[in-house]
């Protein structure tokens, strides 16, 4: 599994969605899966589109299916 890190902004740097930032929320208190947001801007504004999953695992296959390579903010 890839570095994954949530509720941290990334920068995506090769894959679907180059430029923008992601952003992967745990969520499963509200919805039982996991939130994952991009976003036009590192400060998480601009246009923003979200997408739910079941599991970490189901985030990790989606970034595999967008072929993101990240650069994740300290």
């Amino acid at each position: 599994m890839r570095d994954l890190r949530v509720e941290v902004v990334g920068r995506i740097l090769a894959g679907d969605e180059i430029g923008r930032f992601v952003e992967v929320v745990d969520d499963s208190t509200n919805t039982g899966g996991w939130l994952i947001f991009t976003y036009g801007r590192a400060d998480r504004s601009g246009e923003v589109f979200d997408a739910w999953v079941e599991s970490i695992i189901e985030v990790d296959r989606y970034f595999d299916e967008d072929a993101w390579e990240i650069e994740w903010q300290p």
